[in-house]
């Protein structure tokens, strides 16, 4: 299986299941760990979910989606 990874991108919105595990696994291979434990560090200290502008419940909308 050949599948191009470019850098930055999102994942493609359709894979089979193989082509998802060769998109993890070479992901892994370009993985700086260093960075990935202190990014999962942070986030595990996080107490109180916080909101990105242009979200939604940014402005205090607290309404579902289904309203």
């Amino acid at each position: 299986m050949n599948i191009r990874f470019p850098d930055r991108q999102p994942l493609p919105p359709r894979l089979s299941m193989d082509e998802y595990v060769d998109w993890i696994e070479e992901n892994l291979r370009h993985c700086d760990y260093a960075c990935a434990l202190r990014q999962k560090e942070i986030e595990e200290r996080i107490l109180v979910p916080f909101r990105m502008h242009g979200d939604p419940d940014a402005a205090g909308d607290r309404r579902s989606a289904e309203e």
